[in-house]
């Protein structure tokens, strides 16, 4: 690859804004969702999935359903999406993915899968 090409690519993953928004893991036989804020969906719901896997989720009540249950009585994706606003800082999109968390936790069976990080 030559190094223009190469140099652009890592500029345009630096740059990237990657979807926000609520990541639920759904147990189908216990009719039990776990919601976690992501500030990237994509890498939180592969990074869910690996962990409940190997058996080392650190939430301990949904990594004993999926052990009895199996992976086949899981949906794992996005539940709900937040746009991406580039006027706004990082800060406030952060808030306003918080606040979606809050809402989406208001519903029947709807559990927090992990507290936010936050700095």
């Amino acid at each position: 690859m030559e190094e223009k090409k190469k140099k652009e690519l890592i500029w345009e993953y630096k740059n990237r804004k990657p979807n926000m928004g609520i990541v639920s893991v759904y147990c189908i036989s216990e009719k039990k969702r776990f919601l976690e804020a992501a500030k990237d969906i994509k890498t939180t719901i592969n990074g869910n999935s690996f962990q409940l896997s190997l058996g080392g989720h650190p939430n301990k009540e949904l990594q004993k359903l999926w052990q009895n249950y199996g992976e086949k009585s899981f949906e794992i994706g996005a539940f709900k999406v937040l746009e991406y606003d580039e006027k706004k800082e990082d800060e406030d999109n952060i808030a306003e993915l918080d606040e979606l968390l809050e809402k989406c936790l208001l519903e029947e069976n709807t559990f927090l899968l992990k507290s936010p990080k936050r700095k």
